[in-house]
């Protein structure tokens, strides 16, 4: 499981970064439940909208600059695979500088299920023109310090919006 290191002639030792933590156990329990794309956007939005007010508040220069990065390459996607790998790399950067490891735990949770949804929306080009302000909007807020309008900013994001289609 990547928690144990072995040296030889020295011993194995208990690691202390164990890296990128995997979650398959809690993916399949989610897909036991049958967890419905609705279902998902619900716990999204409750965790995401939490993230980015308290990103507002702890944010510090490195984060900001992650998260600034991200939305530039986001907006300057060329494909639709190009477009779920950044988007999920700015949700990935707003619930870190949130610098909540609960918060950034419950979302690695169900990171598979959140590109599984995003795939689905890339290539739909009025879900992209829709959905594109709002990662600016709460980059922004972050931004600015302003955890209402990072909260804001998410609850307004059509990618929170219960799926229509699929899944629900």
């Amino acid at each position: 499981r990547g928690l144990v290191d072995i040296e030889p002639s020295r011993g194995a030792f208990v690691r202390r970064d164990i890296g990128r933590p995997r979650y398959e156990p809690l993916d399949m329990e989610y897909g036991r439940r049958g967890t419905t794309a609705r279902q998902l956007s619900e716990a999204r939005l409750m965790l995401e909208t939490q993230a980015a007010a308290l990103a507002a508040e702890h944010a510090d220069e490195g984060d900001l600059a992650v998260l600034e990065e991200a939305v530039i390459r986001l907006e300057t996607s060329g494909t639709p695979l190009e477009r779920v790998r950044n988007d999920l790399a700015f949700h990935v950067a707003l619930v870190a500088a949130a610098h909540n490891p609960v918060i950034e735990t419950m979302f690695a949770s169900i990171q598979g299920l959140t590109v599984e949804l995003m795939v689905r929306s890339a290539g739909d080009p009025e879900v992209v023109r829709r959905s594109e302000p709002y990662h600016r909007a709460a980059f922004r807020a972050v931004a600015d310090r302003d955890p209402d309008a990072a909260r804001a900013a998410l609850q307004a994001h059509p990618g929170f919006a219960a799926p229509t289609h699929g899944g629900d």
